[in-house]
C-alpha cells in the first residue's frame, strides 16, 4: 500500500510540491481518497450487478480489491466466497485473495482445494496458496492435490505452489503426460 501511495504522490508531484500542502498532509489526503475508493468497490461488490458491460460489476470490484492488496477487504471477500453460487465470481475472489496475500484466507482456500467441484476454483486455490505461503497445513494440502487431484492442471498448479513455498522441485505432471502422448504418437 505504501508503494501505491508513493506512486500516486509522484504522479501528483509538481502540484503537491509547489503547493502549501506538506507531504504528511498529502499522504493523509491520498489515504482518504484510497479509503473512499475501497468503500466504493465494496459497495459494488455488495449491491452491483454480477454481469454488466455498461458499469463496473461485482467481478470488476473483486479484481480491483485484489490489485489494491488492501487487507481490510479479506473478510468481505471470504464472506462472498462462502456465500456465492457464481463460479466465475468465486474463481476471481480466490485469485484476489492470493494477490492480497493475507493468511486469514488460508483455511477457506485449503477447503476449496480439497473439496470444491469446480476445477478452476481448485486450481486457483492452489495458486493462491502458493502466493500466500504458510505452514505444514498448506504444504500437506498442496501435496495431496499434487498426488491425487483428478485434474492435471490442478496438480500442476499445486506443484508450482509447492516449488514456490518449499524450494523443492516438483515434477510438472502435464509435461510428463504430454511426453507420454508424444511417445505414443511417434
Amino acid at each position: 500500500m505504501k508503494k501505491l501511495m508513493c506512486v500516486v504522490i509522484l504522479i501528483l508531484g509538481f502540484g503537491l510540491f509547489f503547493s502549501n500542502i506538506s507531504l504528511a498532509e498529502s499522504e493523509l489526503i491520498l489515504q482518504s481518497q484510497l479509503d473512499k475508493k475501497v468503500d466504493e468497490l465494496i459497495k459494488i461488490l455488495k449491491y452491483g450487478k454480477e454481469i454488466s458491460v455498461y458499469e463496473p460489476n461485482k467481478i470488476d470490484a473483486v479484481i480491483a480489491l485484489g490489485l489494491l492488496k488492501d487487507p481490510r477487504c479479506v473478510d468481505i471477500l471470504i464472506e462472498y466466497l462462502e456465500n456465492s453460487d457464481n463460479d466465475h465470481l468465486c474463481h476471481q475472489i480466490i485469485r484476489s485473495l492470493g494477490w492480497i496475500g493475507d493468511k486469514r484466507a488460508l483455511p477457506i482456500l485449503i477447503d476449496i482445494l480439497k473439496d470444491d467441484n469446480y476445477v478452476h476454483a481448485r486450481g486457483m486455490a492452489a495458486l493462491a496458496l502458493g502466493d500466500i505461503g504458510g505452514g505444514q497445513k498448506v504444504i500437506t494440502a498442496l501435496e495431496e492435490a499434487y498426488n491425487s487431484d483428478t485434474d492435471m492442471y490442478v496438480r500442476d498448479y499445486a506443484a508450482e505452489s509447492l516449488n514456490k513455498i518449499t524450494g523443492k522441485s516438483y515434477q510438472n505432471q502435464t509435461d510428463e503426460i504430454m511426453q507420454e502422448i508424444k511417445k505414443d504418437i511417434d
